[in-house]
């Protein structure tokens, strides 16, 4: 009975070359052994890989907070510096009134 286009004996001779690949990495040390966590499973290699990528996202998006946060804080001294502004006018204006107004 052949499976996904191959016979048995293919299939059984794949499995074997890959028992014989996993053998010999064994032996060379060039496996790595994984850990569960979640529902995924990484090597110590891997981990480090997304950790690193996860740290260099979340500083990208602390500088980008602290960006927004100083430009709130240069548009709110603007609103207040407006706001000075315009009480000085306004009491400019009363004050060429004569203090008086309708």
């Amino acid at each position: 009975m052949a499976v996904g286009g191959l016979s048995t004996a293919q299939m059984m001779q794949e499995i074997q070359g890959r028992k014989k690949e996993l053998y010999t990495k064994i032996l060379k040390g060039e496996t790595q052994q994984k850990f569960q966590i979640g529902a995924g499973e990484y090597s110590e290699k891997e981990w480090k890989r997304m950790l690193d990528k996860f740290d260099e996202t979340q500083d990208e998006i602390r500088e980008a907070l602290e960006e927004e946060k100083e430009a709130q804080g240069k548009g709110k001294a603007r609103e207040q510096n407006t706001s000075e502004k315009s009480k000085d006018m306004y009491e400019d204006i009363v004050g060429m009134m004569g203090g008086k107004i309708r």
